[in-house]
């Protein structure tokens, strides 16, 4: 009888492994790894035999995203390692059902995109269990969790596990939740629960089964491949829009930024939480021409709100030339800019002119990332203040958009990016000699000292409306 069986005789946790399995049945949202050779998938596998084993009635779904993957490196494993003529079980090859002596079964499921949540929907399970959870979408994610269900064994508190390493899609999502939760970013209802997530790393090292040529192998790759798989680093790589990307090299102290370096920033507009508001102050030394980001403003509210507070962080600064999202100078109804631009409402407010961007994408990403580049013989031309924390966080989320290589996801938080890539290419381009780039005067310098009862002058609006069409077509 399956009741009987020890199953540490087919498999023999390690200690990592075994950390996870007192989370099980708990009502926790378990992420384990964080790097290659921790025995993810062996893990996945035994905590779901051994939780069909335990209970009764108890379902459980082992994810995967595609059906290759999954019958490869799940189902197949499963009829290795876990003999049925021992275990008890059958197996429904049509329906990817295992079913138990006790009631319990194992459902195995591919998963590649969010519509393929439907596949699960409708199912109460009380176990899920998402293996190279990174590769997967967070909306996906999401959805699958809601297909945990009150379990009818009072003592199996409905789990998810999540096992993975960096170079995901998700990437930020394990980041911030569980390699280093920064609950700022999360929502009300993760708040509620923060207790119930658990992160326990395991690497290469922490798994005896593994033997030293594939340790070799992880040495061998590049760089920051290896940081990510072998030592479990996050926020770097390949897979993300912005490869070159790396904390260690682009996040720096802040420091004082001498008065007579050029200061140019970038301004991109929202109005949502999702996509808010940025501006990024850059400034350039005129020795090594190395540009900093000093500087960031995020918020959601109104242009005035955006004007005012612009204007006072700047304050005894100077002029500082900004160039802004282009659509901030079309007339709009919306959100309260009754008849005006968000260019004008910036001159009405603050005296403060905008400058519109050049908005070539494809051109602008390619300058971003030349500024990021670094190699064996390149250094970085571009460098991060540590206080600049939405930029920051919000560059390794970036993603390739479907079909395109050279443009990135606009679904995901790319405000911090779109106004570093407006000041970038339209305030610097990139230094190629010592010489300074100098962004073209298109303006009258007089429209500055505009003062008080600007918005009763028809006519001076109607020069800026000519000028605006100038400059953006």
């Amino acid at each position: 009888m399956s009741n009987k069986i020890d199953i540490t005789e087919f498999f023999k946790p390690h200690p990592k492994q075994a950390e996870v399995i007192n989370y099980i049945g708990k009502g926790y949202n378990i992420f384990y790894g964080g790097a290659k050779g921790g025995g993810k998938t062996d893990l996945s596998i035994f905590v779901a035999i051994l939780s069909v084993l335990q209970f009764n009635d108890l379902k459980v779904c082992i994810i995967r995203q595609s059906f290759p993957e999954l019958e490869a490196e799940i189902i197949d494993r499963v009829f290795k390692t876990y003999p049925e003529h021992i275990f008890e079980y059958k197996y429904n090859d049509r329906k990817k059902i295992m079913r138990f002596p006790n009631g319990s079964q194992i459902h195995f499921r591919a998963i590649q995109t969010t519509r393929d949540v439907k596949k699960i929907q409708g199912v109460e399970y009380q176990l899920i269990i998402i293996d190279e959870a990174p590769n997967f979408e967070i909306e996906a994610i999401h959805r699958i969790e809601t297909s945990l269900r009150t379990s009818k064994h009072p003592n199996f508190i409905p789990t998810l596990l999540m096992t993975g390493n960096p170079l995901g899609r998700s990437d930020y999502y394990f980041l911030t939740r569980f390699v280093e939760p920064d609950y700022t970013d999360w929502a009300s209802y993760e708040l509620e629960n923060k207790d119930k997530y658990v992160f326990v790393p395991a690497n290469v090292y922490d798994n005896p089964y593994i033997g030293e040529p594939y340790i070799k192998r992880l040495k061998s790759l590049p760089k920051y491949i290896q940081d990510a798989y072998l030592l479990g680093k996050w926020g770097i790589g390949e897979g993300r829009f912005f490869e070159k990307w790396n904390p260690d090299i682009h996040v720096i102290d802040e420091f004082e930024i001498p008065e007579h370096w050029t200061r140019k920033s970038g301004i991109d507009i929202g109005w949502s939480n999702k996509h808010p508001t940025v501006c990024l102050w850059l400034a350039q030394d005129p020795e090594t021409l190395n540009v900093y980001v000093y500087r960031e403003y995020v918020k959601v509210g109104t242009t005035i709100e955006y004007a005012r507070d612009i204007a006072e962080l700047e304050a005894g600064e100077g002029y500082i030339e900004t160039f802004a999202d282009p659509s901030m100078f079309f007339k709009s109804n919306s959100k309260g800019r009754i008849g005006e631009s968000d260019a004008a409402i910036f001159l009405r407010e603050t005296n403060k002119f905008l400058i519109p961007a050049i908005n070539d994408r494809v051109l602008g990403w390619r300058i971003v990332k030349q500024w990021l580049d670094w190699g064996d013989t390149t250094t970085s031309k571009l460098f991060v203040f540590r206080n600049c924390s939405y930029l920051i966080k919000t560059i390794p989320q970036q993603r390739y958009a479907k079909g395109k290589r050279e443009d990135l996801d606009t679904d995901g938080p790319d405000d911090a990016v779109d106004a570093l890539r407006y000041v970038l290419l339209s305030g610097f381009t990139y230094p190629t000699q010592d010489l300074f780039y100098e962004s073209p005067k298109i303006f009258d310098e007089n429209m500055f000292k505009l003062q008080t009862g600007f918005e009763r002058n028809e006519e001076l609006y109607e020069k800026i409306d000519i000028f605006y069409n100038k400059a953006l077509y």
